[in-house]
């Protein structure tokens, strides 16, 4: 796992999309983390080539997900191994009861670029489980692929 700490300008609600990360700079079923503007995100680069973003902190006991395990669509808390799918956020296993908040995304340039002030994932306030397994289905809304070229758009190919 890599981090990458960028100091960037903040302005006020503004929800322009912020440059991110190259193309090349986050590895197949890996992930980085992203500081901006007092927030930490975790930016992912999933196995089918498409880049997803969330909080970059376990809504557990707020620890980096940067330095967890990621298999396939699932990032692992190095805390307690609570799970995440990364695509809808939803939490999969205890300790963690929340979902990750998630963000748009789009490439531009061979730049991956996420959309700050803006979530794709509706905010909850207790546990979602039913027989072990977070609830909520994949919206690929937050996802970008790889391959979108310039002017690329969230939802990707």
């Amino acid at each position: 796992m890599r981090s990458m700490t960028l100091k960037l300008p903040v302005k006020g609600s503004d929800m322009a999309w912020t440059d991110a990360c190259g193309l090349d700079d986050i590895d197949a079923e890996d992930l980085i983390r992203f500081d901006h503007g007092g927030g930490t995100y975790a930016i992912y680069h999933a196995p089918d080539g498409t880049f997803h973003a969330t909080d970059g902190l376990c809504t557990h006991e707020k620890m980096t997900l940067c330095n967890g395990l990621v298999d396939r669509d699932t990032i692992e808390c190095p805390k307690h191994n609570g799970r995440f799918n990364y695509r809808t956020g939803a939490a999969l296993r205890a300790p963690v009861c929340v979902d990750l908040k998630r963000y748009a995304m789009r490439v531009v340039g061979g730049r991956v670029e996420i959309k700050l002030g803006q979530r794709h994932a509706q905010e909850t306030n207790g546990c979602r489980f039913a027989g072990g397994k977070g609830q909520g289905s994949v919206d690929h809304a937050a996802a970008v692929h790889a391959g979108t070229s310039g002017g690329g758009r969230a939802g990707g190919n």
